[in-house]
């Protein structure tokens, strides 16, 4: 993990905080630790469900896991965009949008997913969403609560790695954030 610490503070990201103000050349650590913050300030309705969707910035299918690891840490289910069901990577059951399935969840996290209308549409009841993308003016940070611009394949270890060290012993990440 050595060499996760030196990315976490070397590369530069630009995060969108919850207040809709940018704060740019922000470390990786800087930037992760600012999520889990917001993710200990807000309340997620117990019976709301958690949905972390990849999109067509997902270049490989296999980076589907370490979005799925993030699903689990989180207690949540997987989704996609309609680019990857097109594709033929995932069954059109988990495709999310008004052409799949409309949802509303108590805490979206879009990876990869630039914000087409179509998805933006299915998930505009979600009680909050955020966003992660290399694309600063993907139209999904404009509705994110919170956003981190950068490559997924490097915020997402840290993230979950960061996430494995502040998880209690008992109960899992889940305990770490609240639930109403």
């Amino acid at each position: 993990m050595n060499n996760m610490k030196k990315i976490a503070e070397k590369e530069l990201y630009a995060v969108k905080t919850e207040n809709g103000i940018w704060r740019e050349e922000l470390c990786l650590k800087k930037a992760v630790h600012m999520l889990l913050l917001y993710l200990k300030t807000i309340e997620i309705p117990a019976e709301k469900e958690i949905i972390v969707a990849g999109g067509r910035g997902i270049k490989e299918k296999k980076d589907f896991r370490t979005l799925q690891s993030l699903a689990d840490v989180l207690g949540g289910t997987m989704g996609v965009s309609r680019p990857l069901v097109d594709e033929g990577w995932f069954p059109r059951e988990l495709q999310i949008g008004i052409n799949g399935k409309r949802v509303e969840p108590g805490l979206y996290v879009a990876v990869g997913i630039s914000g087409a209308f179509q998805h933006m549409a299915a998930v505009k009841e979600a009680d909050y969403i955020i966003v992660m993308n290399t694309d600063r003016n993907a139209p999904f940070f404009e509705r994110a609560d919170f956003g981190i611009v950068g490559d997924y394949k490097k915020i997402l270890p840290f993230l979950l790695w960061e996430m494995e060290k502040k998880t209690p012993r008992t109960g899992g990440f889940l305990e770490y954030i609240k639930k109403k």
